[in-house]
């Protein structure tokens, strides 16, 4: 049996100063990257590893973000 690693997707979210965040999916594993585009290679020690099983956690921790901050106490 041979076992092999298959990405399932990947995002990349372009960002200010020629720098690029990927998302990649795996089969068993989330994976978040800061690099460098054109073309894509990775910053030294700017990767993310999760379980796949914190992908529901990660979605509803980046939806939160865009949710407007609730009033701060005076």
């Amino acid at each position: 049996m041979k076992a092999t690693t298959t990405t399932v997707r990947h995002i990349d979210v372009e960002c200010p100063g020629n720098k690029l965040i990927r998302v990649s999916m795996f089969a068993d594993e989330v994976r978040i990257e800061g690099g460098f585009a054109a073309p894509w290679h990775p910053a030294f020690g700017q990767t993310v590893t999760l379980p796949i099983e914190k992908m529901d956690e990660l979605v509803e921790a980046l939806r939160s973000l865009s949710e407007p901050e609730p009033p701060r106490a005076a």
